[in-house]
């Protein structure tokens, strides 16, 4: 196709903005750009993404991205491999997760997570509103990437900022000078960043570099040339083919298609086996690395319990003021009080747990902080900001020694 259809979605439960940007391949020039105000005006695009390849940009506030690195012989199975590598790093039940990944030869690999839940949503509404995409990817990878810089841009009420090949971070712009600090520590600092449009970024990291562009969302043409990218379109989410129109004789169909699951049957019975000896593989190297690390263990009966006593041990011993695992456990009965309030993201730096929690309103996480601190636990309520539907706030509890 000549024409690309390039559309951002808003961050999930919000009210944002919907940029699009529509590009002519051939000669390599901007046929229109807008703004959307809400997912019910996509259908005003149906017509352009008919005849266009068309590119959805998700949401980085709605992706995580991490990286895994694979142990050896495992490739074959990253599907089984991934969830099970990223699943205590995970706040979410893995089974409500879906993992994407590219396809690369190296060890260590590049893994997006995003709700199942979420997937879904984006997939009726862009159903229902007549657009066809095989093609997802974070926000970020609309942002070029170079060595010892980083790039920004702000899109509908988002600031996106892409730190390197594989990684970077999206956050709305009314939390973006709070939030910016915490998430750019996570990073090494580049020599300079260069952003797209105007940027109001307070005390950043380095030095501010503004790109001559005249509509900045064209600069995600030229970065999706580059393939470094991850395609949220795979596994149970893949695309489906479009039917051939043309009829076909049904006969040597059918013959083939006895055939084929005849082998399917066997190859069914082969990856069993194989995911039978990968598990058995697995289940032997995790007892080793648990006799590795308490060589005064002996005998492995249960590897999960066992490892969960030496937790439980590790965050009750000496002065529970000096323990996430501690802190973490004092605020249970917090989150029973308060069942509305849901954990986003967790962070412990400069011996202080950050907590950055959603709930319905305002009140509910005001009753979240108090039962916390009649617990016992010392707790202090940052940011709050609306979520559409929703209220996010940010908690910070100081850890004494």
């Amino acid at each position: 196709m000549q024409e690309t259809l390039i559309i951002r979605l808003p961050a999930f439960g919000t009210s944002e903005s919907i940029p699009w940007l529509l590009w002519h391949s051939q000669q390599q020039e901007l046929i229109a750009s807008g703004e959307l105000e809400s997912t019910a005006e996509l259908s005003q695009l149906a017509d352009k993404a008919a005849r266009s390849e068309v590119i959805i940009a998700i949401p980085g506030q709605d992706v995580f991205l991490t990286q895994v690195t694979l142990p050896a012989g495992s490739k074959k199975h990253l599907d089984k491999v991934i969830p099970y590598a990223l699943e205590e790093e995970l706040a979410a039940d893995i089974d409500t997760l879906h993992f994407a990944w590219p396809e690369t030869k190296a060890s260590t690999l590049p893994v997006a997570v995003v709700e199942k839940a979420h997937m879904q949503q984006w997939l009726g509404v862009l159903t229902e509103s007549g657009i066809e995409s095989n093609r997802w990817l974070p926000d970020i990878f609309l942002l070029p990437t170079h060595d010892n810089e980083w790039h920004a841009i702000e899109l509908g009420h988002s600031v996106l900022v892409r730190t390197s090949t594989w990684q970077g971070f999206a956050v709305e712009q009314a939390a973006f000078s709070e939030l910016a600090p915490i998430l750019s520590s996570e990073y090494d600092s580049p020599e300079k960043i260069v952003h797209y449009g105007p940027l109001d970024w307070p005390q950043p990291p380095t030095v501010l570099e503004s790109a001559d562009i005249e509509v900045p969302m064209t600069i995600a043409v030229a970065a999706l040339q580059s393939n470094a990218e991850i395609n949220l379109r795979q596994g149970a989410f893949r695309a489906k083919r479009q039917r051939q129109s043309s009829s076909l004789p049904w006969k040597p169909l059918a013959v083939a298609a006895s055939v084929l699951f005849v082998l399917a049957v066997a190859l069914n019975g082969i990856k069993y086996w194989q995911l039978e000896q990968q598990r058995a593989s697995l289940q032997a190297k995790s007892e080793q690395l648990y006799r590795d690390a308490f060589p005064n263990e002996t005998r492995i009966v249960n590897l999960r319990a066992q490892l969960q006593q030496k937790i439980d041990r590790a965050g009750g011993a000496g002065d529970s003021g000096r323990s996430v695992l501690a802190a973490l456990d004092s605020l249970q009965p917090a989150f029973q009080a308060e069942p509305s309030v849901k954990l986003e993201l967790l962070r412990f730096q400069n011996n202080e747990l950050r907590l950055q929690a959603t709930a319905d309103s305002f009140s509910q996480l005001e009753a979240f902080q108090r039962a916390a601190q009649n617990s016992g636990v010392a707790i202090e309520a940052g940011s709050m900001n609306n979520r559409g539907d929703q209220v996010s706030g940010a908690l910070t509890i100081e850890l004494q020694g």
